[in-house]
């Protein structure tokens, strides 16, 4: 007899500065590939992956918002239910940075419940570093976050993040995990039916 998989969807909201990296880690999430010239996301890009951990489906239903300024005031609409943010900044960035602590305290302050990761992309620009490891260690003190450095054109840490936030969520109490889970496993055959004979 086939093992029953309990399948949960979680939304997973991206935020950060513009061309910080966020629609890089979520292609190279996903697409396992990275696009050294993309677009600039206008509003927001919706992805999604499934991830089986601890012998359950999570399945991430990802957003990843436009960095821009003209767009900051559509965030709330994005992060508003999300299960877990992944705030990201640039590490050869200053300003993105002290801005990604800024969602931070609006994540803290708008939203229950939600699961907040860091992330340091462009980790494999060292030489253009303008935020140190200090830096980042003194502000994470204040709150009660994860951090991970990545480069999603070097593709490193992105499975080690992801693989993070998806075991995160399967250790959630069962209070915390969304009713009704579907059972895959349950789900009865469909008929076939042939058309033309």
């Amino acid at each position: 007899m086939d093992k029953k998989i309990n399948s949960f969807n979680y939304k997973l909201v991206i935020l950060g500065d513009s061309s910080v990296g966020k629609s890089s880690l979520a292609s190279r999430h996903i697409n396992k590939r990275f696009n050294e010239f993309n677009e600039p996301t206008i509003g927001a890009s919706f992805f999604s992956s499934s991830n089986l951990v601890n012998d359950k489906e999570i399945k991430l239903e990802i957003w990843d918002t436009a960095g821009q300024e003209r767009y900051k005031s559509l965030a709330p609409m994005y992060y508003r239910g999300a299960n877990v943010a992944l705030v990201v900044f640039d590490i050869t960035n200053k300003e993105s940075f002290n801005n990604a602590f800024n969602w931070i305290r609006e994540l803290k302050e708008r939203t229950n419940n939600c699961l907040i990761y860091l992330a340091g992309n462009k980790c494999d620009r060292q030489n253009d570093r303008q935020v140190s490891i200090e830096d980042v260690n003194d502000t994470l003190k204040t709150y009660d976050i994860n951090y991970l450095e990545t480069s999603a054109k070097c593709d490193i840490n992105i499975d080690k993040l992801f693989k993070r936030i998806c075991l995160d969520l399967s250790n959630r109490n069962i209070d915390e995990e969304p009713k009704n889970p579907i059972l895959v496993n349950n789900i009865p055959p469909t008929k076939k039916f042939k058309c033309c004979n």
